[in-house]
């Protein structure tokens, strides 16, 4: 098996808003902010992404850091992408309104490339996953599909199973729908939980040299 190399289990956060920063996300905003490279926040419209981007982004600037956030929009000055050399961080908001647009995948591909080269933070964030996004340049695909990811909640079942599949799919193996399906009715529905039984799952897929049917579950799952 292919497995991504690099690849952290992600954050999930049950947002609501107002919140103060440290109380809500605690020793976490150490952790993302201790990060470089891609950061990519996907939630729902109304989750609250752009209102954890920007608090990110004041939490940076009082630690000492130099933040700059831009928002994605097809009438923003796409100079502003290519004039960031000062900051230790960027974050753009609202990626999936400008993904098809050539001239912003161009600019974000060199983004992304100069923050990770220097050791920098983008902090990106989206509606959509990237694999439901349409990126016409598959080198700034690449790019985002590996990046750290913090999912924001609420969650539905729905929304537990996509994301279940999703992170087998990034970590080089299958979770079907129907095994997805008999996981999601057979353990706590908390989705720092669910991350934990994928990364067990994948762990006895090589162990055990098998694929993820009901009986492999079962016996994994202990039920």
């Amino acid at each position: 098996m292919n497995r991504e190399q690099g690849y952290q289990l992600p954050l999930f956060l049950d947002f609501n808003a107002p919140f103060t920063l440290e109380g809500f996300l605690g020793k976490k905003v150490d952790h993302i902010l201790s990060m470089t490279g891609i950061i990519l926040v996907c939630g729902i419209k109304a989750s609250g992404k752009t209102h954890l981007v920007e608090s990110l982004s004041k939490e940076a600037k009082r630690r000492g850091l130099k933040s700059h956030c831009i928002a994605a929009d097809i009438t923003c000055d796409l100079n502003s992408l290519y004039s960031i050399d000062e900051y230790d961080l960027v974050c753009v908001d609202d990626l999936h309104k400008v993904c098809g647009i050539r001239e912003w995948e161009i600019a974000l591909f060199h983004l992304a490339n100069f923050m990770t080269d220097t050791q920098r933070k983008l902090i990106l964030s989206s509606e959509k996953s990237p694999e439901n996004l349409s990126f016409e340049l598959k080198d700034l695909y690449s790019r985002i599909v590996s990046a750290n990811r913090i999912y924001l909640g609420p969650f539905d079942d729905a929304t537990r199973l996509d994301i279940m599949i999703k992170m087998a799919e990034r970590k080089g193996f299958e979770i079907s729908e129907e095994a997805a399906k008999f996981i999601i009715s057979r353990c706590r529905r908390d989705m720092e939980e669910i991350a934990r039984l994928v990364n067990e799952i994948e762990v006895e897929t090589m162990r055990l040299h098998s694929k993820v049917t009901i009986p492999f579950l079962k016996k994994v799952l202990k039920v």
